[in-house]
């Protein structure tokens, strides 16, 4: 299908994972799979709080309740690349897992997006730049 609609952008959704998929189990071959898609560049990927990744505890702690997080981010930056990387809430569902601040923080804070402008470009600038407002 991305051969066949070069001219249609693809956005996946939710780290290109799927409920009960091998998202939290080394070695990830089906999330590596979806990463494939990054060969087509009319190809993003969205990139949500963790709460859509982390089983999340029973009562949320103050603070992150996880020390590490899986290398889902790191797979994906490394497939992707920052300018086609940008972050979404999931809103409504993040309220029930941790929270609308915590899916934007905790991601924000992650050393994957450290680096240089990083984070202004998975927080911003890919988005700007697919939908053509200013960056």
């Amino acid at each position: 299908m991305l051969d066949n609609c070069s001219n249609t952008h693809f956005n996946l959704e939710h780290l290109a994972r799927s409920p009960g998929s091998d998202v939290a189990q080394p070695p990830y071959a089906g999330y590596r799979e979806a990463l494939e898609c990054a060969r087509w560049p009319n190809t993003t990927i969205k990139v949500p709080g963790l709460g859509e990744i982390m089983k999340r505890p029973g009562r949320l702690p103050a603070g992150r309740p996880w020390e590490t997080a899986p290398p889902h981010y790191e797979m994906a930056k490394a497939a992707f690349g920052v300018q086609r990387m940008m972050w979404g809430s999931n809103f409504p569902p993040c309220a029930a897992k941790e929270g609308y601040r915590n899916s934007l923080n905790w991601v924000r804070e992650l050393p994957v997006f450290q680096n240089g402008d990083d984070a202004e470009w998975v927080f911003g600038k890919s988005a700007a730049k697919l939908w053509g407002f200013p960056a």
